[in-house]
């Protein structure tokens, strides 16, 4: 199974970037062209949950991520590292 990996700077409190990735509305007014919906099908973010992103336009697909792992990083208040597994659907 082929995977990516990345990391993303937000100019923004973990707490608040948290906030937008894990609401189903606010994640998916973020960019419509790439995601066109958000969609948890099970659970509600917390580790064991799925979720399903209908790709926008510009992708014209989807992905299913599965949730791993989150950790709170002791001695950085504003990183929160998160585990998952994606699924990309043509």
């Amino acid at each position: 199974m082929r995977s990516i990996k990345g990391e993303v700077m937000l100019n923004t409190p973990a707490e608040k970037a948290w906030e937008m990735y894990r609401n189903d509305e606010i994640i998916s007014k973020i960019n419509p062209e790439m995601l066109a919906l958000a969609q948890y099908i099970e659970g509600d973010g917390s580790p064991g949950s799925l979720r399903l992103f209908k790709l926008g336009p510009a992708l014209r697909s989807y992905v299913k991520e599965s949730v791993e792992k989150i950790e709170k990083v002791e001695n950085y208040p504003s990183m929160w590292p998160m585990t998952s597994t994606h699924l990309y659907i043509k």
